[in-house]
């Protein structure tokens, strides 16, 4: 997982030759407003200078695979072969024209023999970054505790 806005793979497939990790962004849901700007606060006629919102929660809006390229591993069988430098093998509509030229020169890869491509995940700032989620998680979960446990004493004062 990357950033709060990222996740990355499934520990099953840190080994898979040539898997490339994964990155989901999430966007807001709808915003409920619970005062308005300019909104009267109090019968006295005290106007609201900025206006309060509550959030609904994320939904996922893409999930999109990094292409970087991970390590090369030497194997014993001539059979395996790696292309280093290049990791874009078919033209799409979003790549556009392909750019061709000699492999092994500048800008363009090589055909590496009794290589294969390792996975690009990186474990360790995966894990990282899923302590970085689970602590940012557990922090906006005793956020919202305190907050209801607030608004509960507040009523019961009534």
């Amino acid at each position: 997982m990357a950033e709060p806005k990222a996740c990355s793979s499934r520990s099953g497939n840190l080994t898979t030759t040539g898997f490339k990790r994964r990155r989901a962004e999430f966007q807001d849901l709808i915003y409920q407003n619970l005062r308005r700007v300019g909104s009267n606060s109090s019968d006295t006629g005290t106007i609201v200078p900025s206006g309060a919102q509550v959030g609904l929660g994320v939904r996922t809006a893409a999930i999109y695979r990094i292409n970087e390229q991970g390590n090369l591993q030497q194997t014993a069988n001539t059979l395996d072969m790696a292309i280093q430098g290049e990791n874009m093998y078919l033209q799409t509509a979003a790549s556009g024209q392909p750019v061709t030229g000699n492999p092994a020169t500048p800008g363009f890869g090589k055909v590496m023999q009794g290589f294969i491509e390792t996975s690009n995940v990186n474990v360790v700032s995966e894990i990282t970054n899923l302590i970085t989620a689970q602590r940012a998680y557990e922090m906006n979960s005793r956020v919202i505790t305190t907050s209801d446990d607030m608004l509960n004493t507040l009523t019961n004062l009534r």
